[in-house]
């Protein structure tokens, strides 16, 4: 693309993404977050400003006064929101002051939520680091589902539902290994020790973990909304819901079947949320 970019974090990302510069102390946090906001061209925001309300702050002059700056130097700016900034009504109130921006969501089932106008960006999946390296092993077929800590993700993600599910299938088929805290470096081993992938079932659009599975070899299994699927026709990931994931399961006990699903969303994925595609439909929107 001709670019380059600086991801300023306030915290190390749990799941340890390669490539993120951290300054916790709050006077690095604001030298930096100034020096790169006038040194760069464009500004990727992600659900809020950098420089955010700190209890550790004494004036509330510094909050958001990297997006200030921004706009005082007429810089261009995106506001890229993932889903509980928009989702979640307090949050909502917070970032809804960014709406008059160039707005990009990570997933469609949100662009209700947001200003007309926004824009789509799936899920970029690097395909040098997901990719099948699958070693067959003879047992129970293991499925695969995130397993947040905290008590936000477990709500969004509901894993004990899923979890029931798996252990309430006949015959002991089925064997679950849930994913927690496994650094996303490592997440390509896990995907490929799996036999399938449940995503989040309470949402209308799958997440980027389902897009890595695919990338694998993985049959993935989620739940896409009717409006949702128009934006995806040839999407082959399995379609369904908690009622009929028993089903699904059984559907895909048989090892050859898996291998067809299988080679079915990695194809897709390879073609629909391959980085480099991805990476042109951001530069669109800069």
């Amino acid at each position: 693309m001709g670019h380059t970019a600086k991801v300023l974090v306030r915290e190390p990302h749990p799941y340890g993404y390669p490539g993120e510069l951290v300054y916790e102390a709050n006077r690095s946090r604001l030298r930096h977050a100034l020096w790169e906001i006038t040194a760069s061209n464009v500004i990727h925001f992600h659900d809020q400003p950098y420089l955010r309300r700190s209890s550790k702050w004494r004036t509330s002059l510094l909050e958001k006064l990297d997006y200030r700056t921004a706009k005082l130097m007429n810089k261009r700016m995106v506001f890229h929101f993932h889903g509980s900034s928009v989702r979640d009504s307090r949050e909502r109130s917070k970032s809804s002051q960014f709406f008059g921006e160039r707005i990009l969501v990570s997933m469609p089932d949100i662009l209700n939520l947001v200003p007309k106008g926004a824009s789509w960006v799936p899920h970029p999946v690097d395909l040098e680091l997901f990719y099948p390296n699958r070693k067959e092993e003879p047992g129970s077929v293991k499925v695969g589902f995130y397993n947040p800590q905290n008590e936000w993700g477990q709500l969004r993600e509901t894993p004990r539902q899923t979890s029931q599910i798996i252990h309430s299938m006949p015959g002991k088929k089925f064997q679950e290994s849930p994913a927690t805290n496994i650094p996303w470096k490592r997440m390509p081993e896990y995907f490929n020790g799996i036999d399938i992938w449940v995503d989040k079932m309470n949402f209308d659009f799958y997440g980027v973990s389902a897009c890595e599975a695919a990338a694998c070899g993985v049959p993935v299994v989620a739940h896409i909304g009717a409006e949702e699927m128009s934006l995806v026709p040839d999407c082959q990931f399995l379609n369904t819901d908690y009622v009929k994931l028993g089903d699904t399961l059984e559907y895909l006990s048989e090892e050859n079947t898996r291998k067809y699903i299988g080679q079915r969303c990695k194809e897709f994925v390879c073609r629909f949320h391959a980085a480099s595609r991805i990476c042109d439909i951001v530069q669109q929107a800069y």
